[in-house]
């Protein structure tokens, strides 16, 4: 059982130091001693500097726990890029997780776009993951990289033998769609136009 004593062992240290007003020694002292509580408590007491020290020191040397390692960390810090790295290669889908914790708890539109666009870019390079990828840039409103992926999966399925008529109205109808429903006149890297052309000409030829 934990020791109430504190005139004895590692807590007369801490209330020793209390006594003469050494916060950060009596801060560290309990964090080693398992006080995490205690430790945490004195290190608020003695300002931001040494709060985010001895917070800095349980996440990277003294927590064993990974969820509290990476998704609490990432909470309590607001900073959501390690999430990001390291959870898309889990094998559980974890990268789903980390969408929902940046969903929740990013409030800035630009950083949340930003790093649900990096959640995608991780996904799509690493993991070879194409529609989770494309889930996350729909989310992120990154419209341009939706729609080139989209033309790099129609142009793919094209040299595999699929018709190309059909490859083309599945693509007009995926960017009409999506530019509707995101109602934006961003330009797209796929030449809509072209796409328009060629759909109408499959359309006549079907009549």
């Amino acid at each position: 059982s934990r020791n109430t004593n504190w005139d004895e062992g590692v807590e007369g240290i801490i209330k020793r130091n209390l006594l003469i007003g050494n916060l950060e020694y009596a801060a560290e002292v309990a964090l080693k001693a398992g006080r995490t509580t205690e430790a945490l408590l004195i290190a608020d007491a003695g300002g931001e500097q040494l709060f985010e020290k001895i917070k800095e020191e349980y996440f990277s040397n003294i927590c064993k726990d990974s969820y509290v390692k990476v998704f609490i960390k990432s909470i309590v810090q607001d900073d959501f890029k390690e999430l990001i790295q390291s959870q898309v290669l889990s094998k559980n889908n974890s990268w789903k997780e980390s969408l929902a914790y940046i969903l929740s708890y990013v409030e800035e539109n630009d950083e949340l776009n930003q790093l649900v666009q990096e959640l995608g870019d991780e996904l799509l390079n690493k993991k070879k993951d194409i529609n989770s990828a494309i889930a996350c840039y729909m989310i992120a409103q990154s419209l341009d990289t939706v729609v080139d992926l989209w033309k790099k999966r129609a142009l793919f399925f094209i040299k595999k033998g699929m018709n190309r008529n059909e490859c083309l109205l599945q693509l007009f109808e995926k960017c009409v769609l999506f530019r509707t429903v995101t109602k934006t006149n961003a330009k797209l890297l796929v030449d809509l136009d072209l796409i328009v052309s060629d759909t109408a000409e499959f359309l006549v030829s079907e009549d």
